[in-house]
């Protein structure tokens, strides 16, 4: 307990107040994740496009989801196997995928990926993939906290 004290105290410090609650540091930190959950997509440009039909997004976000899993499995297995030309493939996929429901974040990281396999670069793939699969679980968990799936 101390030492989480002690952190949280050293914590408020480097931000320029004398101390802080653990509860404060949690509630910080949570604030965080939410901004961070919040980012992971735009639904309203979703809606938008999708002239309001939430019943509609709904089908299609689950299905999105279902597939997107299986993609990035299959991006690791290409990897695996060093098959470039299979990482961008499958990068393109998912960026397909992530811009059709306004995931821009798990969109951008796509790109990239897809950039790197088409030059040829599987190490870089290689540190992109555990940040798409990191947003990808975000995308999940906003999702389901936030009703739509």
């Amino acid at each position: 307990m101390a030492v989480r004290h002690q952190k949280c105290n050293a914590m408020a410090a480097s931000a320029g107040t004398q101390q802080c609650s653990y509860l404060e540091l949690l509630i910080v930190i949570d604030n965080a994740v939410a901004k961070q959950l919040r980012n992971s997509i735009d639904s309203e440009a979703f809606l938008k496009r999708l002239k309001g039909d939430r019943q509609l997004a709904e089908m299609i976000l689950k299905v999105f989801l279902e597939h997107s899993a299986l993609q990035l499995s299959s991006l690791r297995g290409r990897l695996d196997d060093a098959d470039a030309p299979g990482v961008r493939l499958q990068a393109h996929t998912l960026r397909g995928g992530s811009a059709n429901v306004s995931a821009e974040v798990l969109r951008a990281l796509c790109r990239e990926t897809e950039e790197a396999a088409a030059s040829n670069e599987l190490s870089r793939a290689r540190v992109l993939l555990p940040r798409l699969e990191e947003q990808f679980e975000l995308l999940k968990v906003t999702l389901k906290q936030s009703g739509w799936v």
